[in-house]
């Protein structure tokens, strides 16, 4: 027993009871330890899949973005083609201004399937963009473009599919409207139609 409290008469009394607290609660029980490592479990099985989760609803907010600024964009080229007599055509060229000069179908964008219409794409929404047969397939298979587009004809109407780079196996191809982790562009089938947007989230 320490010395102040050897001459006490009551050892109960303070400073020894606090003294004699501090020396019984040095450490963690093994009981205690498993009870923090089983609420860890828990916590891990409960939150895990959260955290998970957190990039596929980032991807899905993208394409979400994707669709807005097609859809701005789309605008603001419908209104020059108006301005230049040109929401009736088929096949028309705007100019955007800083060499940006795109295709458009009834005043609309238009984008072709082929290798050289990512450029437009690019220009138009700033992203890092390419056609999914560009260099024998390698843009779906390195995994390093953000972006894999592809043009389908689909009941008449051309539609363009963007999607997640990541997403694209070489073994399914982007050419298939089964990767849900997309946006749809459908151009315009006539003149005064408008165009429509579809975005897919279900394998982000």
């Amino acid at each position: 027993m320490d010395t102040k409290c050897r001459n006490l008469v009551d050892v109960t009394q303070t400073p020894c009871k606090s003294l004699s607290l501090l020396k019984r609660q040095s450490g963690f029980t093994l009981i205690e330890l498993i009870i923090v490592i089983v609420i860890l479990g828990i916590l891990a099985v409960t939150a895990a899949p959260r955290f998970i989760d957190i990039q596929s609803d980032a991807e899905a907010s993208v394409l979400q973005g994707v669709k807005g600024a097609l859809s701005s964009a789309n605008q603001i080229v419908h209104a020059k083609a108006a301005l230049q007599g040109q929401e009736a055509l088929e096949a028309g060229s705007i100019d955007l201004g800083g060499n940006v000069t795109v295709a458009t179908k009834y005043g609309y964008l238009s984008f072709s399937n082929n290798v050289h219409s990512g450029a437009n794409i690019s220009q138009i929404l700033d992203i890092d963009i390419c056609h999914h047969l560009n260099t024998d397939n390698s843009c779906a298979s390195d995994g390093s473009t953000q972006f894999i587009y592809d043009v389908d004809q689909i009941s008449g109407v051309s539609v363009v599919r963007i999607f997640m780079g990541r997403r694209v196996n070489t073994n399914r191809g982007p050419d298939s409207d089964q990767i849900e982790c997309r946006v749809d562009y459908n151009m315009p089938s006539g003149p005064g139609d408008m165009p429509s947007y579809d975005v897919f989230t279900d394998e982000c």
